[in-house]
């Protein structure tokens, strides 16, 4: 079996808990020949330190993501998750996804880019998941071209 690493970009604990059951039901998918292993952020500190430290072949963002960990209330989001989408898109270059209820405050990059844009609601994380999986030829484990996810 196949792993790939997945930074999910996600500052909700409801929403962590729904994407760790549903990584764990795509995982455990009869047939499947590709694993997800899923590395938490719960802002853009947090997620560009991820990418700094551990080799992900894939991502999942939230644009509404607070700066930092410590003392976040609901008024303190920002899209601070097109930062690291443009991490990704610059210097990662692996298949991305953004995954929010705030769609509309993607960046003029992120628009631009090959990112896939999908609006939260029920159900949306596991089709993020199978598009992910979907481009699975992109997220080998050499060094990525990112190139290919710009315009």
């Amino acid at each position: 079996m196949t792993e790939r690493h997945i930074l999910i970009a996600e500052d909700d604990t409801q929403a962590i808990e729904s994407w760790k059951r549903d990584v764990h039901d795509f995982n455990e998918t009869p047939g499947r020949t590709l694993r997800f292993v899923p590395h938490y952020a719960k802002s853009k500190r947090s997620a560009l330190g991820v990418l700094d430290r551990i080799r992900v072949n894939c991502a999942v963002v939230d644009l509404r993501l607070p700066d930092d960990d410590q003392n976040v209330g609901p008024n303190d989001k920002e899209p601070l998750g097109n930062n690291v989408l443009d991490e990704i898109l610059r210097k990662v270059g692996v298949p991305a996804v953004v995954y929010s209820g705030y769609i509309q405050e993607a960046s003029e990059a992120v628009k631009a880019s090959r990112i896939q844009v999908m609006q939260k609601h029920g159900g949306g994380a596991m089709k993020a998941l199978t598009w992910l999986s979907g481009h699975d030829s992109l997220m080998s484990n050499g060094p990525q071209n990112s190139d290919q996810w710009l315009s």
